[in-house]
């Protein structure tokens, strides 16, 4: 004699209905699942740093650029002391892409300079991305009222903080730091982008420094394995007008 199923069977066949235990479960299963993801996920959002306000103006695509004119620091790393009316302040200077201005930059170093391109920022600090085009350095007619700024000493320092990138951190990414953006970094630091430590104080407010070596020189090819990772460096902090400046040593900077 063959058993008939009966309705505390909870065995479940596709093609017929849900067992009511089943049904009861997935009923508040569900629903509380869900909502768990909700607030893991809201939990996760929270405790991200804010990437803050950054400025990548315009974007390369959009045809517009900006003009400015000031004097032309070739080395370390191309950058320009901004001195129009409108603007002032150290900018340095890349290339669109993942590629610094060395190259392009060169040929002006200590001139009087208009420059075109657009403008990425981020709480003060600023890069120029010149313009895809072969008028975005041209000499100044007129001669330069200031030379670039000297050097101000301030001592050696003891930071803690991370390697960036300056192009994407500045702006250009969001993130522009952390892991997430380490192999981003490691192409922009190789394809000569300036190298920055964001130092951040037990407030978390950033301070930023553009990475020389202990001469002077650029440094971004000894730092690439440490993109994106936590470090202390020891160095001599500098200023170039509004500029922070850090002369180190490769052995002085640490993972932490």
């Amino acid at each position: 004699m063959t058993k008939r199923a009966s309705n505390s069977d909870e065995f479940y066949v596709g093609y017929l209905s849900v067992p009511w235990g089943h049904s009861r479960f997935l009923r508040v299963a569900v629903p509380v699942t869900l909502w768990v993801m909700v607030f893991v996920a809201m939990g996760v959002a929270w405790t991200q740093r804010d990437p803050g306000r950054a400025v990548w103006e315009e974007g390369p695509d959009s045809g517009f650029f900006r003009l400015w004119d000031g004097v032309l620091r070739a080395k370390p790393y191309p950058m320009v002391e901004l001195i129009n009316a409108r603007e002032e302040g150290v900018a340095l200077l890349v290339e669109m892409g993942k590629h610094g201005a060395s190259e392009r930059a060169a040929a002006f170093d200590g001139k009087h300079v208009m420059i075109l391109g657009n403008r990425v920022e981020r709480d003060g600090r600023r890069i120029i991305e010149l313009a895809d085009s072969p008028d975005a350095i041209v000499t100044h007619p007129d001669p330069a009222p200031r030379g670039f700024p000297p050097e101000e000493d301030l001592g050696e320092v003891t930071l803690t903080g991370e390697i960036v990138d300056a192009k994407c951190f500045l702006g250009v990414m969001k993130p522009g730091e952390g892991m997430t953006h380490k192999s981003c970094a490691i192409l922009c630091l190789t394809g000569g982008i300036p190298p920055m430590l964001v130092a951040r104080d037990e407030a978390g407010m950033a301070s930023y420094y553009l990475l020389t070596d202990e001469n002077g020189g650029p440094m971004a090819a000894e730092l690439i394995p440490l993109a994106g990772e936590p470090v202390e460096v020891t160095g001599m902090h500098r200023k170039w007008g509004d500029l922070d400046v850090l002369h180190v040593r490769i052995e002085t900077v640490k993972k932490r």
